[in-house]
C-alpha cells in the first residue's frame, strides 16, 4: 500500500492535469531538463546526430557533456555511430539539445547464442515509476523513495540489422572523398574521371588494416573504393581503403578543374599522393589508375617521380581538400634524375 501511494504521488507531480505521455517523445520536467533515448546517426566534432524514438533527429552539443560507457567517465570523443544513448541535457531549440550527461547503453551480442533480456515481471511497474527513471536517468533511488524498492528501468536492447550482400567487385577506383552522408550510409568521391556517389551500406571499409565503420571517413581522406559500378555514376562498394589522411582542412569546398605548376615538395607512393610547392601555395595531389604521366614523347609512372621534380598538372579538386590528376605533364627531373629531353 506504501508503494502505490507513492507511486501515485510521484505521477501527480511528474505529469500536469490534462497532459499526455504517448511513451515514444522525448521528455522535459518543469525544471527545463530534457531527456531522451536514441541511436547515433552521425559525428561532426562535438555536435552529435542522434535519431530518437518518435523519428525525429536532434543535433546534440555534447561538448561539455559527461559520457559514461559503462563504468567508466570520458567525453564525447569516446561515442561511435550507431551507439545507443540516452541524453540529459537543454533544449536549444526545435532539433537542438546542449547535453549534460550521455550514457552509452550496452547493446546485446549478435547471433543465436545472443543473450535473451530477462522475462517482463509479472506485475507491470506502474507508468509513472518509468517516466521517472526515463526523465532522471538517475542510477541512484530518489532521495524520498527506499532504497529497497527501487527499480530502475529495464535497459532496451538493440541488435544491429545484418549489412546487405556485397556486390561483385568490377569496378575499382581511387580518389578523394568530398562528402559524407552517414545516415544513408554514402560517400561521395572525387576521381580524375569525376564525382562517383558510392552506397557503402555493403562495404568492407579498412583504415590502418582494421576494420572500420563509417564514422572514420572524412572529407578530404584518399581512398580506394571495389565494387560494382551502375547506371548515372552510381556505385555500389564491397570494399573501401582509407589509404591516407591529411592533416589539412576537411571542410567540402565546389570541384574544380584547375591547371597548377610547381615542383614536387613530397612523394608518398603507395597511395599515390604528392604535395605540390608553387611558391607560396602547396596543393595536396592523387594520381590514381587513370591519370596520365607524361611529357612531350614519352610516358611515366608514379615511381618516376621524385622531389624537386617540375610537373604541370591538370586535376580536379579544392585546394581544402586536395586533387585528383586528369594528367601530370613532366617538365624536368630533378637530380639525380636526367633532365627531360
Amino acid at each position: 500500500m506504501l508503494r502505490l501511494a507513492l507511486t501515485i504521488g510521484i505521477a501527480a507531480v511528474l505529469i500536469a492535469p490534462g497532459s499526455v505521455w504517448s511513451g515514444s517523445e522525448p521528455l522535459q520536467s518543469s525544471l527545463g531538463s530534457w531527456v531522451a533515448t536514441g541511436t547515433i546517426a552521425g559525428i561532426t566534432g562535438p555536435t552529435v546526430s542522434v535519431l530518437m524514438k518518435d523519428g525525429r533527429a536532434y543535433d546534440i552539443s555534447a561538448g561539455n557533456a559527461q559520457v559514461v560507457v559503462g563504468a567508466r567517465i570520458s567525453n564525447y570523443l569516446a561515442l561511435r555511430v550507431s551507439d545507443t544513448v540516452k541524453v540529459m541535457g537543454t533544449k536549444t531549440g526545435p532539433t537542438a539539445v546542449r547535453a549534460d550527461r550521455i550514457v552509452v547503453l550496452p547493446q546485446a551480442a549478435p547471433g543465436p547464442a545472443a543473450a535473451q533480456p530477462k522475462p517482463a515481471p509479472a506485475v507491470e511497474p506502474p507508468r509513472s515509476i518509468e517516466i521517472y527513471g526515463e526523465e532522471t536517468l538517475s542510477a541512484a533511488p530518489p532521495e524520498y523513495l527506499p532504497a529497497e524498492e527501487y527499480a530502475p528501468p529495464p535497459v532496451e536492447r538493440r541488435i544491429k540489422p545484418p549489412k546487405p550482400p556485397a556486390p561483385p567487385i568490377t569496378y575499382t577506383v581511387r580518389g578523394l572523398v568530398t562528402d559524407v552522408r552517414y545516415m544513408a550510409q554514402s560517400v561521395t568521391v572525387q576521381t580524375s574521371k569525376g564525382s562517383l556517389v558510392i552506397d557503402i551500406s555493403p562495404a568492407d571499409i579498412r583504415y590502418a588494416g582494421r576494420p572500420a565503420g563509417i564514422g572514420v571517413l572524412d572529407p578530404g581522406d584518399a581512398v580506394e573504393v571495389a565494387g560494382e559500378l551502375g547506371a548515372n555514376r552510381a556505385m555500389t562498394a564491397a570494399r573501401v581503403t582509407v589509404l591516407m589522411r591529411p592533416q589539412t582542412a576537411r571542410q567540402a569546398t565546389d570541384v574544380q578543374r584547375m591547371s597548377i605548376s610547381g615542383d614536387i615538395a613530397s612523394i608518398d607512393y603507395p597511395s599515390g599522393t604528392f604535395v605540390l610547392r608553387g611558391g607560396a601555395t602547396r596543393s595536396l595531389i592523387m594520381a590514381d589508375d587513370h591519370t596520365v604521366i607524361r611529357d612531350a614523347k614519352k610516358t611515366y609512372s608514379i615511381t618516376d617521380l621524385g622531389p624537386e621534380t617540375r610537373v604541370k598538372v591538370t586535376a580536379f579538386g579544392s585546394q581544402s581538400t586536395g586533387y585528383v590528376a586528369e594528367e601530370v605533364f613532366v617538365v624536368g627531373l630533378a637530380s639525380p634524375y636526367a633532365a627531360v629531353p
